[in-house]
Parts: structure tokens; sequence; C-alpha cells
């Protein structure tokens, strides 16, 4: 199969993706079907108003439920490229975990790398996971590769000089200090998964948790690939067999919107009756 190599085109990572609706409800409107019955107040007009943006707000986040074996011919568009000092090659048949494809990224040398797959969401909890393919383990200079969800990320360093010296594989939570697992590096397939709720969160290596705490941090954005600065050589990695499943966070301001519209909308039919 023809390998195709694409070119980067930048995106922000911070970006919100969805459709935006809209919602045209009766209640913006004077009431004048019925005006025998009640004549809607300046006030109820607004907390009706209130319920049908909030309706508008939650269909702008939709659930993913989105799994990438990376099979097909050509990219899934769920996906946009971020690359400087390097490029992401698909479809790749050097290493797959499953089936005979897997996305590759490949980084140059002498320049700074950032070469990554992204997807921006709106602020979720769920489940995410991936597979590595490390290239990097025991070598005494690579690059950085991971698993990026934002403030939280599952990665390798750019060396392994063994255990405690880049020789695990480390992450990250919030503004907290980069942790090294349990988890030895060894050159091969790795799972790297996470499982954020409101109630707690969890990271797992190869199916192994290698973190359990207080939940409450969502995930607010989809990163694979690699990177790492100008003195680290050019390298490759793959991934394959990816797997998110995420539901969006409720902005208080929508729940504040949507307690207005139902509280509106039962001011209007006391009125009625």
């Amino acid at each position: 199969m023809t390998t195709t190599e694409r070119t980067a085109r930048t995106t922000d990572t911070g970006s919100v993706l969805g459709r935006t609706h809209q919602v045209k409800t009766p209640l913006n409107a004077n009431c004048t079907s019925d005006r025998r019955s009640f004549k809607m107040l300046p006030a109820l007009k607004f907390l009706s108003g209130c319920f049908a943006s909030a309706i508008v707000t939650s269909l702008s986040a939709q659930p993913i439920n989105f799994t990438d074996s990376f099979e097909a011919t050509t990219l899934d568009p769920f996906w946009s490229i971020s690359a400087s000092g390097g490029s992401v090659i698909f479809p790749s048949t050097a290493q797959a975990h499953t089936g005979s494809q897997s996305v590759q990224f490949t980084s140059l040398a002498g320049v700074n790398k950032n070469v990554f797959l992204q997807h921006g969401l709106t602020p979720s909890y769920g489940q995410v996971s991936v597979w590595l393919y490390d290239t990097g383990a025991d070598e005494a200079s690579a690059n950085y590769m991971g698993l990026f969800l934002g403030s939280m990320y599952i990665q390798t360093f750019d060396y392994d000089l063994g255990a405690n010296n880049g020789g695990h594989y480390y992450y990250q939570i919030g503004n907290g200090a980069s942790v090294a697992s349990p988890i030895d590096r060894t050159v091969g397939w790795h799972q790297f998964s996470f499982d954020s709720t409101e109630i707690a969160l969890t990271l797992s290596i190869d199916q192994t948790p290698v973190y359990s705490g207080a939940g409450g941090t969502p995930i607010t954005g989809l990163q694979i690939g690699e990177y790492g600065p100008a003195f680290r050589p050019a390298w490759t990695s793959y991934f394959d067999d990816f797997s998110a499943t995420l539901t969006p966070v409720p902005e208080p301001s929508t729940l504040a919107l949507g307690a207005l519209g139902i509280l509106g909308l039962r001011l209007i039919r006391r009125r009625k009756a």
C-alpha cells in the first residue's frame, strides 16, 4: 500500500469543535396565540429565553464515542495534524498492534520537534486509551512520546538511562509534578489509559493502575504523538487502536440558564391556570 506523507496544518487545541444549532421556540414570542388566557410578562419572556439558550448550549457540545484502529486508506477526519520539525505518516505498515497498519510519527534532527494528531473538545469526562509502540526504551537519546489530554498526560521521557532516570513511564495531573510510574519501559506495544469522572480518576499503563485518586479533573483535549528539543535526534514512533468515550461537562452558566428556564415555564403554567 502506498504510503502518503501528510503536510502539517496548525490548529488550536483549545478550540471547541461541534455543530451549532439554532432552536426556535414559541416561548420567545409574545404568546399572541392565546391572548385571552394571559399575556407573558417581560420577566417570563426572559426566563423562557434562558431555557432556549441552555438548549442551544447543550446541543453545541456533543458526546464523543470514537475508535480508530488506523486501518483505513486515509486518516479519519476526526483528527487534525499539528506538526513542526517532523511529519505524520499514514498509513504505516512498519508496526501494528492489531491489523496491519498504524499511524507513524517521524521527527527531524536539528530542530525543535512537535508532531501530533489532535482533536479539540469542550471539557469532558470519560475514558481515553491508545497503544504506543515505544521505540525509545533503553536509548540514551530519543524523543518524548505519549498521550496528552490537556491537563493530564502519560508519556515517556526523551531518554532511558535506567530505573528512576527515564526508565519508566511518567504521568502528570494538573499542575502537579511529573511522577514515575512503576512500569518499566520496554521496546514494544504499551497501552496508556485514562478514566476520568467527577468522582474518581484512574490512570493505567498496560491495564495496571498507576494512579487512583479523587475526580473532578476533566479531559480538555486529545493529543497523541512525539516531541523534543533540537538537540535530540530524529525519531520515529507508532500509535494504534485509539479509543475515546466522552461526555461534555455542563457549564455552571448552562445549568443556571436551564434552572431559570424551568422556573419561567412553571410561572407561565401558573398564569395560564
